[in-house]
């Protein structure tokens, strides 16, 4: 994977956590004005996991890098949030 399709990738990844979150608990309000933090915030209120919390939090960040950051995304960054996803 080049660059931009590792962002793409990163995106993804925590979309489908985000989804599948939203999906598993009707408690979590999401707003299309949130930001990631928020997002990452409204989640962590309803599911009370401090590991399940940390996971979504270093996804959060991989995902804020991927999408707002002049910084590049690496393979490992992608293998990194294939983890965290399988950790659940």
């Amino acid at each position: 994977l080049v660059g931009s399709e590792m962002c793409k990738e990163t995106g993804k990844l925590y979309l489908n956590k985000v989804n599948a979150s939203t999906k598993k608990n009707n408690r979590i309000i999401i707003r299309k004005s949130y930001t990631p933090d928020q997002i990452s915030n409204s989640i962590n209120k309803e599911e009370n996991d401090s590991f399940s919390n940390r996971n979504l939090n270093e996804l959060t960040s991989l995902y804020e890098k991927a999408r707002y950051s002049d910084g590049e995304i690496t393979k490992a960054d992608v293998e990194n949030a294939k983890r965290i996803l399988d950790d659940k």
